[in-house]
């Protein structure tokens, strides 16, 4: 899997246009299991804009030298037991800080009271996944003035 050599890698987004879904989505859970041995230690925010079951979660951070700060789920309804595995989560490791999730959600207060003493829910729109987050660091690079011959 080429993610296995971007060892530099920060933030990563996953859209349904940019994954097979149907490799992600098979039913022992092999393949979330290689996704998340493919994936760089330095990953630190990860943004996922399609149906990810709460298994295929547990897998990801159930890997070792997984330790994301931020995940960013879009366009699906979440539960509390999804907030529970957050929850579970950012007591295990201490470096988890945010949970973003599309206006779609299902959350008891009781259960997003205890997430939100551990780590920041923020609500996103469905269409926020589109937005670019590398746009002023680009604007600002030395890139950003070069043309395309």
């Amino acid at each position: 899997m080429i993610l296995s050599n971007l060892h530099q890698l920060v933030h990563l987004k996953l859209n349904h246009t940019s994954v097979d879904r149907n490799y992600l989505s098979n039913r022992n859970g092999d393949s979330y299991k290689e996704f998340s041995q493919s994936l760089a230690p330095s990953l630190e925010i990860l943004e996922i804009n399609f149906v990810i079951s709460n298994e295929s979660l547990e897998i990801l951070f159930n890997e070792p030298k997984i330790n994301l700060q931020c995940i960013r789920l879009y366009n699906y309804g979440y539960k509390d037991s999804l907030l529970r595995i957050f929850i579970d989560h950012a007591k295990r490791k201490k470096g988890f800080r945010e949970l973003g999730v599309s206006h779609i959600f299902h959350f008891s207060k009781e259960c997003m009271k205890e997430a939100q003493n551990l780590f920041n829910v923020i609500i996103y729109s469905d269409d926020e996944i589109m937005n670019p987050f590398y746009d002023v660091p680009i604007q600002n690079s030395f890139w950003s003035n070069r043309t395309v011959n």
